[in-house]
């Protein structure tokens, strides 16, 4: 037998046969109308690396090499069910990829899978089900994607008398008819004479769906009695959208170019039968759906081992060139609805054919879909362009003059202005008025912060003594993304928003004395506004008697801006999460919860100094790291401090070499540097070939330690993964920025050869290392939706928003039983904390800081966590978690913890 061959610069193997395989792929691809759907499982139970580099050429395949698609693709890797584990998240895994449509194909959308999908994650329903199918109809309507009823003052002071009237009209439009058609529309499309849901229901219950959608849909929702049946659902759904997106329409030029939506699916790499045999049972539901609906528009492609493959009955070709065959004969069987065919994967030996490597070399990828008549391109323009004029004409001759229009731009509310990204709106809210372009997940977050204000103020009222404090933060983000989230402004707001119910909970019904009003302040993304706003808060301290202000997470220069002018009026800052060391010098008033990245630094470098976590593969055991790549975005404060503390702590404590790589985000995942930039910053893709080289040809023994932050990491992994010569095999060792990505994703679960730690500086939902952490963690996990309880507390920003607000209760509880009520203002609050006066049990730690000297407080507890597909794993605590728990060692052999000087 030959030496075989390594995979090809397109990922797939030279097996014999590969050429008339992938003329087969392309054909089912490109045609979406004629023939069934595909299912194509690659089967094998020792394949090596081929199976995995066959599903990931295929990939490759579908883009072009700036990825831009040929076709639409996605490639799943599913692992074992994890806890919490819920039926949306495998599809979560795939409808991203779906939603890459070629050029001038159009947006693909999904109005019964995202209908359904907001079904079956609806919680908290009541339990009666008539009372749970009008609770379903109207959360669903509220919260459909994209849209929103607007906050309209309908006042008589609100205006002239005519602006009034079309409030009015807006308002009863929103509130009336638009949810009556809302009502209507979502019924005739699931449950009218044709529509696919009626039959399942009918297989359910014995009788179509007469009752309407929502009255059946409500069993779909947890706690129903069809929960369990939620992924089926979500299947035919998935299924049915994309099978009506490829179907021809007159007004429709896009759809020309539209081709077969790709589906790869496999185990994740190393993972038990668990993972294989979800795979399987992913194959069983999409065989289903298809055989239910019929439908023409998906390609499924999955990795099964050959017990697998025996048990699901798919016809088997005899090597790849047979594929065709047993594809057509298998469309045609009786009874059959998908074109199948079952491929074992070979021997890797077997893949040197020389002709098919050359030939995977030279061989183009999917080609556009091309159309009749004009250049495909231009056709689709000028049939836009004509379908336009066509609208606007009928437009203008039915209406004949225009109307008012509500939205971008409306004004914002009172104490809110324009901001200087977009349509949002910046300022000052107390919870009773939204910021135009923020998430819809702040919300509920606002409504309860604005409930609990309006019980302040009646115990204002009563004499009690209230003070405000305001949460300085992006709310809204440069994405444009419907429910992007600002950093981890979310996550923090929630436990500010709990902390805020709690003292006015204490002093409505104990002996406690001062309450507090919060106000809410959004500086814009990455706080590009935040000079302004913080003008606007100062302006307001005029006028109410404002203790301070929490907040602060992001160390930009915008940010240092903003600070001056709280420092020029003598108001209290308390960051809530680690920043760069510098924020404690724009400031003598910034106090900050977190601890310093020095000392961060430090425990970074005392794991790799003391404990081998440097993975080597092939079942090798971990070595201790012999060099590090420090990748850092050095126009990031925060990230270019962290990661200088870090290299310079390195360098001393082990003598290893330090590799700086510099980035910048502002070129996105794919881009490079334009050839004549004279930075040495660099796109995710040349940082990744840089990593690689020095992995394989300086120090296959050296950490990733990144610096930079979370969202920037994916891009980069996404990037790392693509290359073949370092398998994806990487340890990572992150700052604490790196918790928020856990919030959105799993790291490791999407890249198999990733080893991931991170720091972190408060994880209550795991360390429940004093009563009042107990305390919070039940508060929170009864508070809000259990599927996101592990990922936000674990990564501690939701208890560092509680300490925050309770630091500035502390001081202003201080001022007045010090100073009295005529000298209770934020002045004399700064005088407590400057004087050491607040010292209290925390969350997150003792929150304690000394007179004239450390405004951190000393020997703040740090984590260093390894990054799990379900929970973190602790390997490293050290800090005062409390006045008895002091750990000044860490792990089984004692190693020294960090002590601030």
């Amino acid at each position: 037998m030959g030496m075989a061959l390594s995979p090809t610069e397109a990922g797939i193997p030279p097996y014999p046969g590969i050429p008339d395989f992938l003329d087969t792929f392309d054909d089912l691809v490109k045609d979406p109308l004629r023939s069934p759907s595909a299912l194509i499982l690659l089967a094998g139970d020792s394949p090596g690396g081929n199976a995995r580099a066959m599903l990931d050429g295929l990939r490759r395949r579908c883009s072009t090499a700036g990825n831009n698609a040929l076709a639409p693709c996605a490639l799943a890797e599913l692992g074992p069910p994890g806890e919490g584990d819920t039926p949306t998240e495998v599809f979560g895994l795939i409808v991203p990829g779906l939603r890459e449509m070629p050029r001038d194909a159009g947006r693909l959308k999904l109005p019964q899978y995202e209908l359904l999908r907001a079904v079956v994650r609806m919680k908290q329903l009541p339990s009666d089900a008539e009372d749970r199918a009008k609770k379903l109809r109207s959360r669903l309507y509220d919260e459909r994607p994209g849209k929103r009823t607007p906050a309209l003052d309908l006042s008589p002071n609100a205006g002239p008398l005519w602006a009034t009237v079309w409030r009015s009209g807006v308002w009863a439009w929103h509130n009336g008819i638009a949810r009556q058609l809302f009502v209507l529309r979502t019924n005739r499309r699931m449950t009218g004479s044709r529509a696919w849901f009626s039959d399942w229901t009918k297989r359910h219950t014995g009788d179509r769906a007469t009752s309407g959608f929502f009255s059946e849909a409500q069993k779909l929702a947890p706690g129903g009695s069809w929960a369990e049946d939620a992924e089926q659902v979500l299947m035919r759904a998935l299924l049915a959208d994309l099978d009506a997106a490829v179907k021809r329409r007159l007004f429709s030029p896009w759809r020309a170019r539209r081709t077969r939506f790709v589906i790869l699916v496999g185990p994740v790499q190393g993972e038990a039968e668990t993972a294989q045999q979800r795979v399987a049972d992913f194959v069983r539901l999409y065989r289903a759906a298809v055989k239910d609906l019929s439908t023409k528009a998906t390609v499924l492609v999955a990795l099964v081992s050959t017990a697998q493959r025996d048990a699901l009955s798919v016809p088997k070709a005899d090597g790849f060139a047979a594929a065709k065959r047993v594809l057509r004969e298998s469309a045609g069987r009786q009874g059959g609805n998908t074109a199948e065919v079952a491929l074992d994967i070979p021997d890797p030996a077997q893949a040197a054919d020389r002709s098919v490597e050359e030939y995977l070399r030279t061989k183009p990828k999917i080609q556009p879909k091309q159309t009749i008549g004009l250049v495909p391109a231009l056709m689709l323009r000028l049939t836009a362009l004509l379908t336009l004029l066509a609208l606007l004409a009928g437009a203008a001759w039915w209406a004949g003059a225009p109307l008012p229009v509500i939205g971008k731009g409306a004004p914002c509310p009172d104490g809110q202005f324009p901001g200087s990204v977009g349509h949002d709106c910046v300022g000052l809210s107390d919870g009773g008025s939204y910021f135009a372009g923020m998430s819809e997940s702040f919300e509920p977050l606002f409504d309860a912060i604005h409930e609990t204000n309006r019980e302040v103020e009646k115990l204002a009222a009563t004499g009690t003594p209230v003070r405000t404090v305001v949460h300085f933060e992006p709310y809204t983000s440069r994405s444009r993304h419907p429910g992007a989230v600002q950093g981890s402004t979310l996550t923090e707001l929630r436990g500010l928003a709990l902390a805020h119910r709690q003292i006015w909970a204490d002093v409505a019904h104990s002996d406690q004395v001062v309450a507090l009003r919060v106000v809410l302040a959004n500086a814009g993304p990455e706080f590009v506004d935040g000079v302004r706003v913080a003008e606007r808060i100062v302006e307001s301290a005029r006028e109410e008697q404002i203790v301070g202000v929490v907040g602060l997470g992001q160390s930009r220069t915008s940010t240092f801006r903003a600070m001056e002018v709280l420092d020029e009026h003598a108001i209290p800052m308390v960051g809530t999460t680690a920043t760069a060391d510098d924020m404690t010098l724009v400031s003598s008033r910034y106090y900050q919860l977190a601890p310093s990245n020095d000392r961060q630094a430090r425990a970074a470098v005392s794991l790799l100094r003391d404990e081998p976590i440097v993975e080597r593969g092939d079942g090798e055991d971990p070595v201790r790291a012999r060099a590090a790549v420090v990748v850092r975005d050095e126009n990031d404060v925060y990230s270019a401090n962290l990661a200088e503390r870090f290299a310079h702590h390195f360098r001393e404590e082990t003598g290893g070499e330090v590799e700086m790589l510099d980035y910048r985000p502002g070129y996105g995942i794919h881009a490079e540097v334009p050839s004549d930039e004279p930075a040495p910053a660099q796109g995710f893709a040349r940082i990744a070939d840089a990593t690689c080289a020095y992995l394989l040809n300086e120090e296959p023994d050296s950490v990733l330690f990144w610096a930079g932050r979370e969202g920037d990491l994916m891009g980069f992994l996404s990037q790392y993964s693509r290359i073949p010569a370092c398998g994806s095999r990487i340890t990572v060792l992150g700052g604490d920025a790196v918790a928020n990505a856990l919030n959105a994703t799993h790291p490791v679960r999407q890249y198999p050869g990733l080893t991931l730690y991170y720091l972190a500086h408060a994880v209550p939902g795991q360390e429940q290392l004093s009563p009042l952490a107990e305390a919070f963690v039940h508060q929170y996990e009864e508070a809000y939706d259990p599927d996101e309880v592990s990922v936000r507390l674990d990564a501690g920003m939701a208890a560092l928003g509680r300490d925050g607000l309770y630091v500035l209760r502390e001081a202003a509880h201080q001022a007045l039983s010090r100073l009295g009520e005529s000298n209770f203002d934020h002045t004399n609050a700064l005088t407590m904390l400057a004087d050491g006066n607040v010292s209290l049990q925390g969350v997150t730690g003792v929150l304690e800081f000394e007179a004239e000297g450390l405004r951190i407080p000393r020997d703040k507890p740090v984590y260093i966590l390894r990054a799990r597909v379900d929970r973190p794993e602790v390997v490293l605590r050290c800090g005062r978690f409390a006045t008895s728990e002091v750990y000044e060692v860490w792990g089984r052999e004692g190693h020294p913890c960090p002590r601030d000087e």
